[in-house]
C-alpha cells in the first residue's frame, strides 16, 4: 500500500477514522472488511466505530463547519486549491482505491480523480466571482 497512508493506519493494518483532526482507533477494536466487487476477497478494513464516536465525529464536524463559515471565502477557495492539488499529487494510488472498492475501470478512475480536482478548483473560483456579485450558484453550474 501507497507509503501516504502510513499515517492513517493502524498496527492492525485497518484504516484509523478522522474526528477533530486527528487520526483514532475506534475502542470497539473491531473492524470491518471492504470487500473487492470483483474478486470477493478483503481490500481494507476499517475501523468499526462505537456509536459514540459515530456521535463525536459528526459533533465535531458541526463545529467545524461554524469555523469555516467565518472563515472568509478567499481563504476557503484557497483551500479547495490545495485540496485539489493534493488529489492530482495523489491521482493513481486514490484512482487504485476506486479500482479496488468499486471496480471501476483503471483508465476511468484516474479520469475520475483529475476530474474531481477540476471540479473542486472550478467551484473555488465561481464560488469567489459569483459569491462576489452576491449570486448564488447552482448544480448545473459546471
Amino acid at each position: 500500500m501507497a507509503q501516504i497512508y502510513s499515517e492513517i493506519r493502524a498496527e492492525s493494518g485497518a484504516f484509523k477514522y478522522l474526528c477533530n483532526g486527528q487520526w483514532r482507533e475506534s475502542s470497539s477494536g473491531k473492524v470491518v472488511a471492504n470487500v473487492n466487487p470483483c474478486t470477493r476477497e478483503t481490500a481494507y478494513t476499517m475501523q468499526a466505530c462505537t456509536q459514540g464516536e459515530v456521535e463525536e465525529v459528526f459533533a465535531a464536524a458541526k463545529a467545524a463547519q461554524k469555523e469555516w463559515a467565518r472563515t472568509p471565502l478567499y481563504k476557503r477557495s484557497q483551500v479547495l486549491h490545495r485540496v485539489a492539488t493534493i488529489m492530482r499529487e495523489h491521482a493513481q494510488p486514490i484512482a487504485d482505491c476506486l479500482v479496488v472498492e468499486v471496480a471501476k475501470p483503471a483508465r476511468d478512475s484516474l479520469s475520475e480523480v483529475i476530474r474531481s480536482a477540476d471540479l473542486l478548483e472550478y467551484t473555488a473560483e465561481e464560488g469567489v466571482r459569483v459569491l462576489g456579485e452576491g449570486k448564488l450558484l447552482t448544480s448545473d453550474s459546471f
